[in-house]
């Protein structure tokens, strides 16, 4: 099961790239940063003896503080980072 989400994760996210995929990681270098920052956390966390639910709590926490810090300097509230940070965190305890 594990390796069938993987092959769709992959091919939904080659298929998006085909065209130029300079361009469509360029677009989305933030979103894949924060992804694996949220898959960061998780790791760190699973590391010293965290439930799951701690996990993701602990991704929504460190992806909250991120955009609070961009809102702050950057004047820039974004949901979907905050959603890419813990979507990262996820998908680390789903693998």
């Amino acid at each position: 099961m594990k390796k069938l989400i993987i092959l769709i994760l992959l091919v939904l996210m080659s298929s998006a790239c085909f065209a130029n995929p300079k361009v469509w990681f360029d677009s989305h270098a933030d979103k894949i940063s924060h992804a694996l920052a949220g898959g960061v956390t998780a790791g760190l966390s699973f590391k010293h003896g965290a439930d799951p639910v701690s996990i993701v709590l602990n991704t929504t926490i460190v992806g909250g503080l991120k955009e609070a810090f961009d809102y702050k300097f950057a004047n820039r509230w974004d949901n979907w980072d905050w959603l890419a940070t813990i979507l990262g965190g996820v998908i680390f305890l789903v693998l």
